[in-house]
């Protein structure tokens, strides 16, 4: 009759052991990498002489508690109409999918039934679609969207507010006159010829 409990308490043992060694199971601090493309994390900006500073073609403001919404950004051009709002992100302090429901209701009351889907086929994302066009023939886009589990986004409720026509305008304009298109053509090189060293060097961090 004792050999059973012995048995049983070396499983324990064995058990105890196994657990003790992979308690943290995250990998050793030698390994843990810092720097990618030339740069390290807790570097500073600064260091780095060689980086072209470009500004982005649009500009963003970002706003805070008004009036239901708890965050705000604004865009704007700097290029082909500089100062103009083109795009607009609001955060809606109510971050329930009852409420989304209920703003989605209150939408298609509004503007009749979405043009397209654009949330993700998980639901993880649940996002619809109303196009427009205005008096002047500006093409402008709304989107209301909940964020129920994407990790890569905020929780809660968004809605979104654009003029796409004028969002590429700028686009085209900012990299018109700074050359960033034919720069990032002649810089591209394919991924194919590059051996697995130089794979190593470039794209894995270290």
């Amino acid at each position: 009759m004792q050999r059973p409990i012995i048995f049983h308490c070396a499983l324990c043992l064995q058990f105890l052991v196994f657990q003790v060694a992979f308690a943290d199971n995250s990998l050793a601090a030698d390994t843990a990498p810092h720097e990618l493309a030339g740069f390290k994390l807790d570097s500073f900006i600064g260091d780095y002489d060689e980086i072209s500073s470009y500004h982005n073609f649009l500009q963003e403001i970002i706003i805070r508690d008004v009036d239901g919404f708890r965050k705000g950004s604004i865009f704007y051009g700097v290029c082909a109409e500089p100062g103009e709002i083109i795009k607009m992100q609001f955060k809606l302090h109510n971050r329930s999918l009852k409420f989304f429901k209920r703003l989605l209701k209150l939408y298609k009351n509004k503007y009749g039934k979405p043009h397209d889907y654009v949330g993700d086929t998980f639901g993880e994302i649940i996002a619809w679609k109303w196009i427009f066009h205005d008096r002047e023939d500006n093409k402008i886009t709304l989107v209301l969207q909940h964020n129920k589990e994407d990790p890569g986004a905020t929780p809660g409720n968004e809605i979104k507010l654009q003029m796409p026509d004028r969002i590429q305008q700028e686009r085209e304009c900012f990299n018109k006159k700074f050359s960033v298109t034919e720069n990032q053509h002649n810089s591209s090189v394919s991924m194919d010829t590059f051996s697995d060293d130089e794979l190593i060097r470039l794209m894995v961090p270290r």
